[in-house]
């Protein structure tokens, strides 16, 4: 009898690369079965030469059919987290927070669902170790934080006080490479008249971040969003 051959559990390939490996099992079982029933039937008349042609025409149907999924993934999901702002403004805790959660909900808004999972403030409190104090990491001391997070973008803020108005600064940090990739600044006279200038600013950063354009064959593509888009005989 054929053995039943299957995939690697836990893999990790989305479902239609699954799919596709399914489906080159299915082929390799059946041809498998196929081969040993009529083996058995004809078993004088098979040669050697015979045996090995069929086994290698079976092996590598399903080798083809793996590589295509494998060389056709999607790259996984990007993780981002807004980082608490910094105060320097002397605000209440929950003023800091209404504000860092206007970044993260822009973040949300802006960024496809399908390619970026954003971390909640309370995501974040989790994964750290205890004691950490986030509100005074910027700089490298983010880009570390972020790579402690496993995420691949960090935005930290900043809000200060000066001649009785209110300045909030954000920037976007790459943890791969350590680098600011963007940064922005905004204010008002007081934190409700900042909410929709932080909006519009939270929102320009984040075009910062390279999303991923499914084309119509299958492929993809990282494409910034900038202001720029690729010429059509590209997509």
């Amino acid at each position: 009898m054929a053995s039943v051959v299957s995939p690697p559990m836990g893999y990790g390939l989305p479902v239609r690369q699954l799919d596709l490996l399914n489906a080159g099992t299915r082929i390799m079982n059946r041809e498998a079965k196929g081969w040993s029933e009529v083996a058995v039937s004809n078993r004088e008349s098979w040669t050697m030469h015979e045996v090995a042609r069929r086994w290698v025409g079976i092996g590598m149907a399903v080798f083809g059919v793996f590589a295509a999924a494998i060389c056709s993934a999607v790259p996984p999901e990007q993780r981002v987290a807004v980082l608490e702002f910094h105060d320097a403004a002397d605000l209440k805790a929950r003023e800091i927070g209404y504000l860092t959660n206007i970044v993260r909900d822009i973040a949300r808004e802006s960024l496809p669902a399908s390619q970026f999972v954003v971390l909640t403030g309370e995501n974040i409190t989790e994964l750290l170790p205890p004691g950490r104090n986030l509100a005074d990491c910027v700089g490298d001391c983010a880009v570390q934080t972020g790579r402690l997070l496993q995420v691949n973008w960090v935005i930290t803020g900043e809000v200060t006080s000066i001649e009785g108005e209110y300045r909030v600064a954000i920037s976007l940090f790459a943890t791969d490479s350590g680098n600011l990739v963007a940064n922005g600044r905004t204010g008002g006279r007081q934190l409700l008249d900042m909410e929709k200038p932080l909006e519009n600013e939270a929102r320009r950063l984040l075009a910062a971040v390279p999303v991923r354009r499914d084309s119509e064959g299958g492929g993809s593509a990282l494409l910034p969003r900038m202001g720029w888009s690729a010429p059509e005989d590209m997509l």
